[in-house]
């Protein structure tokens, strides 16, 4: 199907312009330490696109953590703000009962749970994005302003921001 777009992938750590590695080495300071210091120790969670479905409108949200998510959230952006997201469903989050909200018009996504439940560490699909039609098919989509807890509302590393191309 010409209509669904796979991105990354997140097993390889390859994205369009190149690896992981290449893209954001030394570019980001975590809270602990140089971006090349949570690559080498491997001690950091980060989101990334997966599938991306113009038939549905739909965007997977994907991660990749050694450490339990407890709460998760982001801001998505486009090229003149031109995707609008409206809802999110589905994925890990929904398994592991999670509530995610997305704010009206804001692009900001929000995951927790008041009852104190996680997602266990590993990668997967977090969440899918339902997003109203977009006119043009080439531009950049990016996650940024990332905040994702573990337990006991610890803020874990993270890689912001993810960006690629939805051409």
């Amino acid at each position: 199907n010409d209509n669904i777009i796979n991105i990354n992938n997140i097993e390889s750590g390859e994205t369009e312009e190149g690896t992981m590695d290449e893209d954001m080495m030394g570019e980001y300071d975590t809270e602990e330490g140089t971006m090349d210091e949570a690559m080498d120790s491997g001690n950091f969670t980060y989101l990334n696109f997966g599938e991306i479905n113009f038939d549905d409108n739909t965007i997977e949200i994907t991660f990749d953590s050694i450490e339990e998510i407890k709460g998760f959230q982001f801001y998505l952006s486009s090229g003149d703000n031109e995707i609008v997201i409206t809802d999110a469903f589905g994925g890990l989050a929904e398994e592991y009962n999670l509530d995610v909200m997305v704010g009206d018009g804001t692009n900001i996504i929000l995951g927790f749970s008041l009852e104190g439940y996680g997602i266990p560490s590993g990668s997967g699909v977090l969440t899918n994005l339902s997003f109203d039609n977009v006119d043009n098919l080439d531009l950049e989509i990016c996650l940024s302003e990332l905040i994702i807890s573990g337990e006991g509302g610890q803020e874990l590393d993270t890689i912001d921001p993810v960006c690629s191309s939805i051409n």
